[in-house]
């Protein structure tokens, strides 16, 4: 009997993940919307489960189709969920005009991340003048702490000890999925963070590229979280380098005005 509810609850358990995969496929690919075969092969599915998977969040509204481009976006409950929870993502609509600003300044491409337990999840992204980065992080995104350049920037906000901790929690799943990310290695860029006051990630994630992380505290929850610019290697030598670190130090002590009324940031 035992042996039946633990079966019963792993297969609701996958199927729920497989749900929760296929919305977060969603949100990545929201403005272009995608079609079922594609869905099927992005999340590694059987043809007659993503079906069956896409058309029960479908019935609750969680996914709609385009009949014209006969793909798939979210829905309005989708929505819903997401406004609902979005005065814990305030940090978001606050830094969406420095975001946009530092994106147009620059020409590159700007990310917004926010610390979540032991990972850094993309919560907004702006693009530049150039072309995206390829396999750069979408809204949605998670890394384990200490990865990416996010993740290096909040890891070295955190005491000696704690980042310690974070590492130890994480070092199988970095071993795993990014053995170019070595603890040693991580905890040597976290110490470099710490000196320079914003954490370089050379070409390690995406070959060519380097990422250039500065931490924040969100003003609402005082939890960590970091901008991160994306750019061609040839675009973050020398001089420019030094030039964008502090811009975006600047972006980062935006001093933040509330009211009962409104929230908005200002630019120091």
């Amino acid at each position: 009997m035992g042996e039946r509810r633990s079966e019963r609850a792993d297969a609701s358990g996958q199927t729920l993940r497989r749900g929760l995969g296929v919305l977060r496929l969603l949100a990545r690919c929201h403005a272009d919307g995608v079609r079922l075969s594609e869905i099927g092969r992005r999340q590694s599915l059987p043809k007659a489960t993503t079906y069956r998977h896409v058309q029960a969040l479908a019935a609750e509204q969680f996914v709609a189709r385009d009949c014209d481009s006969n793909t798939y976006r979210l829905g309005p409950a989708a929505f819903a969920v997401g406004h609902a929870a979005e005065p814990s993502f305030g940090i978001q609509r606050q830094m969406e005009a420095v975001l946009h600003r530092l994106a147009q300044e620059t020409g590159d491409w700007i990310c917004l991340s926010i610390a979540q337990g032991l990972e850094a999840v993309c919560i907004s992204t702006e693009r530049g003048r150039l072309p995206r980065p390829p396999g750069v992080v979408c809204v949605g995104d998670r890394y384990p702490l200490g990865v990416s350049s996010a993740g290096l920037a909040m890891l070295a906000m955190l005491t000696r000890a704690e980042a310690d901790e974070v590492l130890r929690e994480n070092r199988a799943v970095i071993e795993r999925l990014y053995p170019q990310m070595s603890i040693s290695l991580i905890q040597t860029l976290v110490a470099q963070t710490r000196d320079q006051g914003y954490s370089v990630v050379a070409g390690k994630l995406i070959p060519g590229y380097w990422a250039l992380g500065v931490a924040l505290r969100d003003p609402n929850t005082h939890a960590p979280a970091a901008i991160t610019l994306v750019a061609p290697e040839a675009r973050m030598r020398n001089m420019r380098l030094t030039l964008l670190a502090d811009r975006m130090l600047r972006a980062s002590n935006c001093v933040f005005v509330s009211d009962e009324h409104n929230v908005h940031a200002v630019v120091s």
